[in-house]
C-alpha cells in the first residue's frame, strides 16, 4: 500500500542521513525540560485544563500533565508550552 510504502522510505532515509525517524514525520512531539517546561507540538486541543491537571489531545492519543501550578503558555496553532512543577505525565490511546 501507499502508506506502508511511504513509512518504509521514511525510516530507510532517516537511517541513511542519520536522523530520528520521528523528524521526518508529522507526529506529535513532546520535549521536556526538566519537570518544570514540557514544549508540545501537534496538539490538536485542550480536554482539560486546572493547576493540578492538563489534558491534551495529540490526534492518535491523549496526553495528561499533572503536577502542581501548572499553566499553558504560548498556546500558537498546534504548539504549547507547559510550565510549573510537572510530576507526571501519562499518555491515553
Amino acid at each position: 500500500s501507499p502508506v506502508k510504502k511511504s513509512k518504509v522510505i521514511t525510516s530507510k532515509l532517516s537511517r541513511a542521513i542519520d536522523i530520528p525517524v520521528n523528524a521526518l514525520q508529522k507526529v506529535p512531539q513532546i520535549e521536556l525540560i526538566s519537570n518544570m517546561e514540557a514544549t508540545i507540538d501537534g496538539i490538536k486541543n485542550i480536554l482539560e485544563y486546572d493547576e493540578n491537571m492538563i489534558l491534551m489531545n495529540l490526534g492518535k492519543m491523549k496526553v495528561r500533565f499533572i503536577g502542581s501550578q501548572l499553566s499553558l503558555k504560548c498556546l500558537n496553532g498546534e504548539n504549547g508550552v507547559v510550565t510549573g512543577l510537572i510530576t507526571s505525565v501519562e499518555f491515553i490511546n
